[in-house]
């Protein structure tokens, strides 16, 4: 099952996205540039006025993150709604239970033909020993 191409929709809010999302970006650095002129003039005490400051780049940047999160957002909801999710990796089948038992059981025997074997061995050399004794 293979995905269609995204339509124009999603691509147009996702343009719309990243260009808030870089606003938003250059917001922040020429706002704190700002505040640092201001308090490198000593207009402004940073420990005095650290709410106003906050308040100050919520305001000029808070909004555009804002857009920028919800454009990403209703572009991926509406890509799903055209397109559907992408199409899931498929899986190695899981062992059954047969399978498990027949693991178990194949595991058993042979550790089975382990003991046969060393068994044989042993009643081998048994028998040579009594052959040797009898000479």
């Amino acid at each position: 099952m293979e995905r269609q191409k995204i339509g124009w929709k999603p691509i147009v809010l996702y343009v719309f996205a990243i260009i808030f999302a870089v606003y938003s970006i250059y917001s922040l650095v020429s706002t704190a540039q700002y505040i640092g002129q201001m308090v490198a003039a000593q207009y402004i005490v940073v420990s005095e006025s650290l709410s106003q400051i906050i308040a100050y780049f919520v305001t000029n940047v808070g909004a555009y993150i804002f857009y920028a999160l919800v454009m990403a957002a209703l572009a991926y909801i509406i890509d799903v709604k055209e397109r559907g999710l992408a199409p899931k990796k498929e899986k190695a089948p899981k062992a059954s239970k047969k399978k498990k038992e027949a693991k178990a059981s194949s595991k058993e025997k042979e550790e089975d033909n382990k003991t046969d074997a060393s068994d044989e061995k042993k009643s081998e050399k048994d028998s040579d020993a009594e052959t040797e004794d009898k000479e």
